[in-house]
């Protein structure tokens, strides 16, 4: 009897600390992020508002990246995704709800066979190692359906975020990569069997984007805005434009004095919206926002953050992955040796976190890329200090 009850009280406290950890993430997000449906047949596609390889894709990624099966009808509508079309989306889960299935809580998009890109603040709240070390969380992907017994189920070996990700001014440094146990196994081509998995390709170091670019979306989370009930098991997607980031800036900037600051400093996030009638949403978190290039998809953004779903005058925010390149390269092909700032978390050990550069370290510190335009400017200081310097010679 003594062991029965035991038994019940660990599970009210793993259930307390889901329950927790899962309210820590709404605030973290401030409720944002599934597709708001609208309806609406008319709208941006971008699959028609393609840009070139040359000009948008990296060369980190393996020559089959970001090849699924497109839509075949109008992209413009919020409707569900086809099986195929977004190969390199997985969805965390966890379980210790004491219900039949595991709750999905946040989204990644696999940029390797190793490596899964997603947002840091989906594993930034305290409760969510305690969930971690309890085997409570579940990585799963292949398939439309979330919940799939055909999905590939994934372990995570660590989970690496910016450590100058901070939830009380939650917009920027929005970033994180999780390392696998395992490799995926990847078709550079969907034959009809599931899972079907792919990476998703990497934009170029510094790439800047101009406002009334096309972009997708897509996503399990909320379809109401905070509705934890109106997750659908299928994923969806939908088409929006990118918005003057400056300006969304400003939106923001009204309530949390360090967004302004953090994007003249970095610029290392973008917005989007389409008429306030589609975002992403609670649980879309993590998500990519993908341009297209020749047909193939690229994850330009990383969904992050926003004040409601489909608000009216306040767009969503998504981490702008061609400023985090540097960082990117550096966590993945260096690990443990890698030279920027990151956190560090690995189921049974203690959290490690290196956020300041130490004497003698030729540290990268924050890992972010100049723009375009940093880099032409850069160059012309550069071209008339030398001109200075023959001058004064």
């Amino acid at each position: 009897m003594s062991r029965m009850i035991e038994t019940r009280k660990l599970s009210s406290i793993i259930i307390l600390l889901t329950i927790s950890f899962l309210l820590a993430l709404t605030h973290y997000r401030q409720f944002i992020e599934t597709v708001v449906v609208d309806g609406n047949r008319h709208g941006p596609s971008a699959l028609k508002n393609q840009s070139h390889e040359e000009d948008l894709i990296d060369g980190y990624n393996t020559k089959d990246c970001g090849i699924s099966d497109p839509d075949s009808e109008d992209p413009g509508f919020v409707n569900q995704a086809r099986e195929g079309q977004f190969p390199w989306l997985v969805s965390f889960q966890v379980t210790g709800m004491g219900k039949s299935r595991p709750m999905h809580f946040c989204m990644g998009s696999l940029i390797s066979d190793k490596w899964i890109l997603s947002a840091a603040h989906c594993f930034a709240p305290d409760q969510f190692k305690d969930m971690l070390d309890r085997g409570s969380v579940i990585v799963t992907g292949g398939s439309t359906n979330a919940f799939s017994e055909k999905n590939a189920k994934f372990e995570i070996k660590r989970i690496f975020y910016h450590s100058q990700y901070d939830h009380k001014a939650p917009i920027g440094f929005d970033i994180s990569l999780i390392e696998l146990k395992d490799k995926a196994k990847f078709k550079s081509k969907y034959d009809g069997e599931l899972p079907y998995l792919n990476s998703v390709c990497l934009p170029k170091q510094g790439k800047e984007f101009t406002k009334g670019q096309a972009v997708k979306i897509a996503g399990w989370g909320d379809t109401e805005s905070k509705d934890p009930n109106s997750k659908p098991d299928r994923l969806l997607t939908t088409d929006l434009l990118i918005t003057d980031a400056e300006e969304c800036a400003k939106i923001f900037a009204k309530n949390m004095k360090k967004v302004k600051e953090q994007f003249l400093k970095f610029k290392d996030f973008l917005c989007a919206s389409y008429k306030a009638s589609r975002d992403a949403c609670q649980g879309d978190s993590g998500g990519s926002m993908l341009e297209y290039a020749d047909g193939r998809a690229v994850a330009v953004g990383i969904v992050s953050y926003g004040k409601g779903c489909a608000t009216t005058g306040t767009p969503g925010v998504y981490e702008r992955v061609s400023s985090l390149m540097p960082w990117i390269k550096d966590i993945t092909q260096n690990k443990d040796n890698a030279t920027v700032y990151y956190t560090v978390l690995e189921r049974g050990k203690n959290t490690i976190n290196k956020n300041k550069e130490t004497k003698g370290d030729k540290s990268k510190g924050d890992g972010v890329a100049k723009g375009e335009k940093g880099k032409k400017d850069n160059d012309k200081k550069s071209e008339g200090k030398s001109k200075d310097d023959k001058k004064k010679g």
